[in-house]
């Protein structure tokens, strides 16, 4: 269960400045967590130079584009969501409870879906 991506968007997720939320069975969305990802021009591009490139603001609130097959685990997109929503919270780059994880994280046959919710 692997995003394949290019380093700086690695390294940010695992940063926890951005996030997949899981937003339905096959529907994953790119929610940036960081602000000054997205309000510092000197931190606003993706890849590139100042001025060129993606940025940020680009894929923030998108659904993530995946191949038909071999979707990332949604539990564990939302297990990653989780901790870096508390993360981005305790840090104040977020309010608490602006950006929840979606009850669909959790859904499966072997995931208790009302403790996941209850302490994540």
């Amino acid at each position: 269960n692997i995003i394949i991506m290019q380093p700086q968007l690695e390294k940010a997720f695992d940063k926890w400045q951005w996030v997949v939320l899981p937003e339905g069975p096959d529907d994953y969305k790119i929610h940036v967590l960081y602000p000054q990802f997205l309000n510092d021009p000197m931190q606003q591009y993706i890849a590139g130079r100042a001025g060129q490139g993606m940025r940020w603001q680009d894929i923030h609130g998108e659904k993530l584009k995946l191949p038909a097959v071999n979707h990332p685990s949604r539990r564990l997109c939302g297990f990653h969501a989780a901790l870096a929503i508390r993360y981005a919270e305790v840090a104040e780059w977020i309010a608490k409870g602006s950006v929840v994880v979606p009850g669909t994280a959790w859904d499966s046959p072997t995931c208790d879906k009302q403790l996941m919710q209850k302490f994540m």
